[in-house]
């Protein structure tokens, strides 16, 4: 609640939106957190940690643009603190999109 007061109040404020992000993530609000984290990293695009939690919250919620986040963080903190999990999940990524079945294409 006092989150999402502060976030309303400043919407431009990096932290606010990146606490508020890490909240919804731990309710299980995914979608909502992504929309959180990708204001705290429009407001801060240094800000390597809220990059690192975006690409957790699309992967969680299933949407695109996770492996565009992770490689962000990397390049803002190659050796950050999430530089080993970051490139861990690249990797399972990669490998999910190679083994996953061709679309099918409309007949």
């Amino acid at each position: 609640e006092l989150f999402a007061q502060a976030r309303e109040l400043n919407p431009h404020n990096a932290q606010a939106q990146y606490f508020g992000g890490v909240v919804l993530a731990e309710l299980d609000q995914h979608a909502e957190a992504a929309q959180a984290f990708e204001k705290a990293v429009a407001a801060d695009p240094r800000f390597a940690e809220a990059w690192f939690r975006l690409a957790e919250a699309r992967l969680k919620g299933k949407s695109r643009g996770a492996a565009a986040a992770y490689r962000e963080y990397l390049k803002l903190a190659p050796s950050g603190e999430f530089a080993a999990a970051a490139r861990e999940k690249l990797q399972t990524l990669a490998s999910a999109t190679l083994d996953s079945p061709p679309p099918r294409l409309p007949r």
